[in-house]
């Protein structure tokens, strides 16, 4: 996921402030069906990397963090 981000900040440079607007949360959704699909795991690499975009740069009209302990975990598998 690290090498990801470099070869982007490479390509493209650091995030300005009048850079594009992207909807992370929509790529994560397309990122995610295609995971389902094809179980190729590079989209899961992809969806990290734009779920930490997301926390720094997205846009939620009511984006925050809460820390909830032991909340909303993973189920376990039977």
């Amino acid at each position: 996921m690290r090498n990801r981000l470099e070869m982007g900040f490479l390509r493209y440079g650091k995030k300005k402030p009048d850079a594009p607007k992207y909807d992370y949360i929509k790529a994560i959704k397309t990122k995610l069906a295609l995971y389902e699909e094809s179980g190729n795991t590079e989209n899961l690499v992809d969806i990290g990397n734009y779920a930490m975009l997301e926390f720094k740069f997205g846009e939620h009209p009511t984006k925050h963090f809460y820390a909830g302990d032991d909340v909303g975990h993973a189920e376990l598998k039977k």
